[in-house]
């Protein structure tokens, strides 16, 4: 039924309350992948859902010895996550009414602040790919959504295009500066660098200002994966670049050290980030400032 006609389970998902967590994960997954699929479903009975099953906490539990069957609600919580960030992508007559806003808010700021699981001593080594711990951790998830949040809520009108200041949201910039100050963790460094545009984005002003806190945190090299992520996941904005040219040299002294070694496509993507502000006249071959 979730297959072929998931609006109709979507309109009576409150019925799913009370069941065990693999068959509320299997459900929102299905619903996840109903809206990538640009089907319409009722949202918010699926929301009063997500509410249900956060409030069942995140305490890990051992996997049960067939491990056919989810041993808590944590991987309920990231498929929270992953609905959520489909959700609030929907645009049009479909999308998330703006009166939803406080409720999302409270799923999205629950979730942010799960633990992530026990990170390496080094962020990547060979075979990894760049950023998919991130991606695969409730924390980060839950991140991703709050800057499509912010999306969402600019699309619906809730905040002028003219006044693209985070003062406007307050919720998120609480939230954002609380991360940058306090979340050393590597799945909240691997969002705020990929994230980063967005955040310009978003503000500027904002945004310049903690670029250092972000790119440059030496803990853990921190700053390092950052900007491994931005490389990866953002385009070479000419906006940014005068924020970003000190970052831009330090990564170019690291080519082909440390973890670099072996994840060479980092130092890939830094030429291609270079390559293309050169072709746009944006940087010199030996100029010391962007033009």
């Amino acid at each position: 039924m979730l297959a072929t006609e998931p609006q109709r389970l979507a309109t009576s998902a409150t019925l799913l309350r009370g069941l065990e967590p693999t068959y509320v994960r299997s459900s929102l997954d299905g619903f996840s992948n109903a809206l990538k699929n640009g089907q319409a479903l009722d949202l918010s009975p699926v929301i009063e859902l997500c509410e249900w099953a956060v409030s069942q906490g995140n305490e890990e539990k051992p996997l049960h010895d067939a491990m056919e069957n989810d041993p808590d609600w944590n991987w309920t919580r990231k498929s929270i996550g992953w609905f959520l960030n489909e959700a609030l992508k929907i645009e049009g007559a479909r999308a998330m009414p703006l009166s939803e806003r406080e409720r999302l808010w409270g799923l999205l700021e629950s979730l942010a602040g799960d633990p992530f699981p026990a990170e390496p001593e080094r962020p990547y080594g060979r075979g990894m790919f760049v950023g998919s711990s991130s991606l695969n951790a409730t924390r980060g998830v839950a991140l991703d959504g709050m800057l499509q949040y912010a999306r969402w809520l600019y699309k619906q009108g809730a905040v002028a295009s003219d006044e693209r200041k985070l003062d406007s949201i307050p919720e998120l910039k609480q939230a954002f500066d609380r991360h940058i100050a306090n979340d050393k963790s590597i799945v909240a460094r691997k969002v705020l660098g990929r994230g980063f545009a967005t955040m310009f984005w978003l503000d500027k002003d904002w945004a310049t200002s903690n670029a250092l806190a972000i790119f440059g945190e030496k803990e853990k090299e921190l700053g390092e994966i950052a900007l491994a992520n931005y490389l990866l996941f953002c385009p070479p904005y000419h906006d940014l670049l005068p924020v970003m040219v000190p970052y831009y040299r330090e990564a170019v002294e690291l080519i082909g050290k440390d973890y670099r070694k072996e994840v060479d496509e980092v130092d890939r993507h830094l030429v291609q980030h270079l390559m293309l502000l050169y072709w746009h006249d944006k940087i010199g071959i030996e100029s010391e400032d962007p033009s």
